[in-house]
């Protein structure tokens, strides 16, 4: 018995384009101009990332946290659902 072998076609995946490293002037920018109007996200290492609002299980979470940071580090040094911007800079 004789088999007949057909080579299969090679489809290639079309090139994944580079991503986007926003900074935060960018990313104020694009703000200024109305993009992200009534949207939440959070910008980490370049990266835009959409941020889910809170149910109450993370709510009480954050609470909970916030009482015992705040037992360890004082009230005026815990602050709660207030935006944070991180800045890596590398020594010279």
């Amino acid at each position: 018995m004789s088999v007949l072998v057909v080579p299969q076609p090679v489809i290639s995946a079309p090139p994944v384009p580079p991503l986007k490293r926003f900074t935060t002037d960018e990313v104020q920018q694009l703000e200024d101009a109305g993009l992200f109007a009534g949207q939440r996200y959070e910008l980490i290492d370049g990266e835009l990332i959409d941020k889910m609002g809170q149910n109450r299980p993370h709510a009480r979470a954050i609470r909970r946290c916030a009482t015992q940071l705040r037992k360890i580090f004082g009230d005026d040094r815990v602050e709660v659902r207030a935006p944070v911007l991180v800045c890596w800079c590398s020594a010279n």
